[in-house]
């Protein structure tokens, strides 16, 4: 039983697999052990589904986190020591997230943001407090629906676009100069590597993976600091070159699809006890 994310289907299927004496492997990817009461968001935040998911994170057989930060938090919802833990980080195809040759002077934030909760989550308030600080600058958010954009204050130089397929967000990627991912929380954000690989000047919150993900290739702003974000935002879009190569080379060289693929694998034919070739 293969699961992405450690939810109460997630705990069923887990379960259901130890009765059927069968392997489980439970992907953790962010939300599965949140519990932040401020923000009204996390799974642990219910009593009866905190136990529930507890219990097959125990339960299972292998865990994979998909960023380090993930890890601690694991053990310390569950209270365990964690030994079926393992990071095995999100893989990127390099192929298909790519550059093109001209980017313009755009801010480009990607989150799926469908209520209140997810909107403070993302750290779309704040991108909105940027926006309004930076008036000639244009932004773009893709994900988020435009009438509670507007309820919460949209700014008239963000532009909203409730969803985009694969190759037109690829086209918004290569045409922004600045990345912009504001949240208060994250695991590994694929919107954030892809767009690196797209060759966007990274501008995050250090939360989660965020950190690790973009080193010294942008600009990674303090959870207490967020009053920066208007500045660092500027410094990105005045960054040259235009197209970040040291962005796609580091999120190319970290987590290549093909690592991903190889270690999966790998996990898979262990738990299974098929012999290696």
């Amino acid at each position: 039983m293969f699961v992405w994310f450690a939810s109460v289907y997630g705990a069923v299927a887990v379960l259901a697999a130890a009765l059927m004496g069968k392997k489980s492997i439970l992907i953790i990817a962010g939300v599965d052990v949140a519990d932040e009461p401020q923000l009204g968001y996390g799974l642990w935040r219910s009593w009866w589904k905190s136990k529930v998911v507890a219990l097959a994170l125990r339960q299972a057989d292998q865990v994979l986190a998909v960023d380090e930060s993930l890890r601690s938090e694991v053990m310390q919802r569950a209270r365990y020591a964690g030994g079926n833990i393992e990071v095995v980080p999100t893989g990127y195809d390099a192929g298909f997230w790519k550059p093109d040759a001209h980017k313009e002077r755009l801010v480009l934030t990607v989150a799926v943001v469908s209520g209140r909760p997810r909107f403070l989550v993302k750290g779309i308030d704040l991108l909105f407090s940027a926006a309004r600080a930076l008036p000639r600058e244009q932004f773009v958010l893709i994900g988020v629906d435009e009438q509670l954009a507007a309820q919460l204050g949209k700014p008239t130089n963000v532009r909203i676009i409730p969803f985009a397929h694969s190759t037109e967000l690829r086209s918004w990627y290569q045409r922004a100069k600045v990345f912009c991912l504001p949240s208060r929380r994250e695991g590994l954000s694929n919107s954030l590597c892809e767009a690196m690989l797209c060759g966007c000047t990274p501008v995050a919150t250090r939360v989660g993976g965020n950190g690790a993900a973009i080193e010294n290739t942008g600009y990674v702003i303090s959870p207490d600091r967020q009053h920066k974000l208007p500045t660092a935002i500027e410094a990105a879009l005045n960054h040259v070159p235009d197209v970040n190569t040291a962005a796609r080379e580091r999120i190319s060289t970290l987590f290549p699809q093909s690592r991903r693929h190889e270690r999966l694998h790998q996990i898979v034919d262990t738990l299974l006890n098929v012999p290696s070739v």
